[in-house]
């Protein structure tokens, strides 16, 4: 087994999810690290002497196929006008900056209330991302007064890409109500406020166009209420006998909810046969990289530094830097912009990472590479104070991933919940392809040596306590990391490059999604925090699947199934 636990400590009962976390003696009796010691503590030591004699695994490819960009998206439009506004009001004349800076603040204030969703299970952000709008079109009619003489073409165009964002989120709650069977006679009031919107778009009207904008929103989404029992419903229907095995889990206002599973963990083929469980830990494939993001959103704040932080004072001091690596920031790795993806990057390993953090820096577009996440590893160690260099009794790659996983296990165990980058488990479940042919399938080997962008198992339930301390309390990161990994989409899906999975009718949809293929097996697995007071997860042990209405991708299921349990009130 891959335990580094104390047993206590991996089978405690799950905790509330705003417990608040253990400190003091509590931690020093788990014998793990803590950001404030720079030493070897003996559980780091047993844990690296452990993975010493260990051979590390190169990659397997998986990545969440990515979409095309939504251009007409409000994840896409609202971030875009913000960095519009920000270059008008850097040139703009005194008298013109003052209604320009009341634009700005009022759309920020919008994307804020898209992005960071309800505070109970209403659509009540949705209203305050119009209203929010509503103020940026009565300023920008004020800077536009006082512009060039009205011609002043970049503020035209703002007025023009904020109503189309009222006119999609109001269109979209329309027409969700419409699909899901609200009568034609209930939405006629709705309707008609949207009609009045769009003629006063087109007149030009852009302020009188945002108010009916509004009310035609609050209308449509007054027809509509969340089903929870519904929502989980969907969850079935999109996954049972669509996999050899799964399970899943919901929280709901920051506490556990449901779960359920359906199938086989091990089939009779990897005797014992074993059903799936919510509670029954399992490989997460690029889940993993949530779970990474977190620790180290939490060793950069324990710090006071941010992800906008240069990675170069953590890398170990014996690595040569290539030109360029001086400039890339935690942010950089955690977004998948580092450019190392064109330095023929060959794997998670330690030296595989060291080799290419000596090459120039690539492109710093967006290249997603697990070993962007594997960086990570190296780095958290970094931010312990560990420089292996320091340490030439231990393999290097051993020790930073000794120190990194026990930081983890540290942090999560606050919360109750269990991480380790392999099996923990005496009947470890088991990766099958789907239709189940029949035979063995793939075992998932001991990750630690690789561990980042991939390698962490856990539970379905443990997911969703994860997110739900991360949303709404502060046990994993303060609440300004929480706000950062979400603007910057550190460890989340990109709408950008994810909008199938991200870009939901109801604001963004913050998650992660896994895809893990071998010869003999792979696995799917995702979750999803929902812009309301819902979070979700699914794992399956097997790949091959199609899933829900679309019959495609976990995530896609897995949106379909909230967006589908929005019913006539």
């Amino acid at each position: 087994m891959f335990n580094h636990l104390s047993p206590t400590a991996r089978t405690r009962p799950l905790r509330r999810v705003l417990t608040p976390i253990a400190t003091g003696t509590a931690l020093v009796a788990l014998a793990m690290c803590s950001t404030a010691q720079a030493q070897v503590t003996p559980a780091m030591e047993r844990l690296a002497r452990q993975l010493e004699t260990q051979t590390p695994i190169k990659d397997a490819k998986g990545e969440p196929p990515k979409s095309e960009t939504d251009t007409s998206a409000p994840s896409y439009l609202l971030p875009a006008q913000i960095a519009v506004l920000q270059k008008i009001l850097a040139s703009a004349k005194p008298l013109v900056a003052v209604p320009v800076r009341a634009t700005l603040a009022s759309v920020q204030s919008a994307w804020a209330a898209f992005r960071d969703g309800s505070g109970n299970d209403s659509l009540g952000h949705l209203d305050t991302t119009l209203a929010a709008l509503g103020n940026a079109q009565a300023s920008l009619v004020e800077a536009i007064a006082l512009a060039n003489d009205n011609t002043d073409a970049r503020l035209r165009g703002v007025q023009q890409q904020l109503s189309l964002t009222s006119q999609r989120i109001a269109r979209d709650v329309n027409g969700h109500a419409r699909a899901a069977g609200v009568s034609e006679a209930r939405l006629d009031p709705a309707d008609l406020q949207l009609a009045a919107a769009d003629a006063a778009v087109g007149r030009g009207d852009h302020v009188g166009a945002a108010g009916s904008f509004a009310l035609g929103l609050s209308l449509s989404a007054n027809t509509l209420v969340f089903d929870i029992a519904r929502f989980e419903a969907n969850i079935h229907s999109a996954f049972d006998s669509k996999s050899v095995g799964h399970s899943y889990a919901i929280s709901f206002g920051g506490q556990p909810h449901s779960s359920g599973k359906n199938g086989q963990a091990r089939t009779a083929a990897d005797a014992p046969a074993t059903a799936q469980s919510p509670t029954k830990e399992m490989h997460v494939a690029s889940v993993s990289k949530s779970i990474t993001a977190i620790l180290v959103m939490k060793l950069l704040a324990d710090k006071g530094l941010s992800a906008e932080t240069a990675v170069a004072p953590y890398l170990p001091s014996d690595w040569t830097r290539g030109a360029g690596v001086e400039l890339l920031t935690f942010k950089s790795f955690m977004t998948h912009r580092s450019g190392i993806e064109q330095n023929g990057v060959q794997g998670s390993d330690y030296a595989s990472l060291r080799a290419v953090i000596a090459k120039p820096v690539g492109s710093t577009g967006f290249q997603y590479n697990n070993a962007n996440y594997g960086m990570l590893r190296v780095l958290a160690a970094g931010l312990l104070g560990i420089d292996p260099v320091n340490y030439a009794e231990f393999d290097a790659g051993s020790l930073t991933a000794a120190a990194f996983i026990i930081e983890a296990q540290t942090l999560y165990s606050g919360i109750g919940v269990s991480v380790d980058c392999g099996p923990a488990d005496g009947k470890p479940t088991i990766q099958y392809r789907f239709p189940d042919t029949g035979n063995s399938g793939y075992a998932e080997p001991p990750r630690g040596l690789t561990c980042g962008g991939y390698g962490w198992h856990i539970s379905a339930r443990e997911i969703t306590s994860v997110m739900a301390n991360l949303r709404y309390s502060t046990n994993l990161v303060p609440t300004p990391y929480f706000t950062e990994m979400k603007a910057d989409y550190l460890g989340f899906m990109n709408p950008a490059q994810y909008g199938s999975f991200a870009n939901g009718k109801f604001g963004v949809y913050f998650g992660h999604g896994g895809d893990w293929s071998h010869g003999n097996g792979g696995l799917d697995s995702c979750y999803l925090m929902f812009p309301i007071v819902v979070e979700a997860a699914v794992l399956v042990n097997s790949n091959g699947g199609s899933y829900g209405p679309s019959g495609g991708h976990q995530c896609t299921a897995l949106k379909e199934s909230f967006d589908n349990a929005w019913v006539p009130k």
